[in-house]
């Protein structure tokens, strides 16, 4: 396809450089949605790399709270948690040990968090098995986990203590 147009193309100018994307090429209402539609993806692009530092450029001390249980989420809805489970709690301690509360019965152990997989390890003193929960957000006021087995998922959000 050959271009025609009054003024010769330098190699160093913007017309040069759009022909071969085909945008100059096209009309002048065309080329805007074009630019539009990138500008579009360019902004997707930042707004998903900053979520993914939402958790990813956390450290070990962003965890060191008492974290009550807020519910559990199903459908992107917060549901409230039952009568035995309303005082429970998690607390993270800097020096890598953890005290809980779940369903009314008391837990310790320690915990340790990986970042490389944005995921927080609880070991209790009575098993070798780790409950592995996938951070899903961390901010100043809300933890939510996502805890999975072999035939369930679950997402837990807690909130920081008062």
């Amino acid at each position: 396809m050959k271009v025609v147009t009054d003024e010769k193309p330098a190699e160093n100018n913007l017309y040069s450089a759009l022909l071969p994307c085909g945008i100059a090429t096209t009309p002048y209402s065309n080329r805007c949605s074009q630019l539009e539609k990138m500008s579009r993806t360019f902004l997707i692009s930042i707004i998903i790399f900053a979520f993914s530092l939402n958790v990813k450029g956390q450290s070990k001390l962003d965890f060191c709270e008492k974290w009550d249980l807020e519910g559990y989420i199903y459908w992107g809805i917060t549901f409230s948690p039952e009568d035995n489970e309303k005082n429970d709690y998690l607390k993270f301690n800097e020096n890598g040990t953890f005290h809980s509360v779940d369903e009314g019965k008391s837990e310790n152990g320690t915990w340790k968090w990986v970042s490389n997989n944005k995921s927080l390890y609880l070991y209790n003193n009575k098993t070798n098995e780790p409950l592995i929960f996938k951070v899903i957000e961390l901010t100043k006021k809300t933890l939510i986990v996502l805890l999975e087995d072999d035939e369930d998922s679950i997402k837990l959000k807690f909130s920081r203590a008062k």
